[in-house]
């Protein structure tokens, strides 16, 4: 895992609700590259709205995209590969 390195923990993040005290966040490792995926597999959106049906591990001649993406309109908007 990578960890907040001392110039990331000067920046302050807060999560801001309507109507309430922010509250700052606090510095934590980072997430793995599957939780990413798992993310992403599990919400589309969070990447672009109108992204959808996410596929995983798209096979590319001998290489495989990791996350494949298709948007509302039927057309491939979005890959991750390695």
């Amino acid at each position: 895992m990578i960890m907040w390195g001392k110039a990331v923990r000067d920046v302050g993040l807060w999560h801001v609700v309507q109507g309430r005290q922010p509250t700052r966040l606090v510095p934590q490792a980072l997430p793995t590259e599957r939780d990413l995926g798992d993310w992403i597999a599990n919400d589309p959106p969070l990447v672009s709205p109108g992204l959808h049906a996410v596929r995983r591990q798209v096979p590319l001649g001998r290489k495989f995209m990791d996350l494949l993406a298709v948007e509302a309109a039927g057309v491939d908007s979005a890959g991750v590969g390695s």
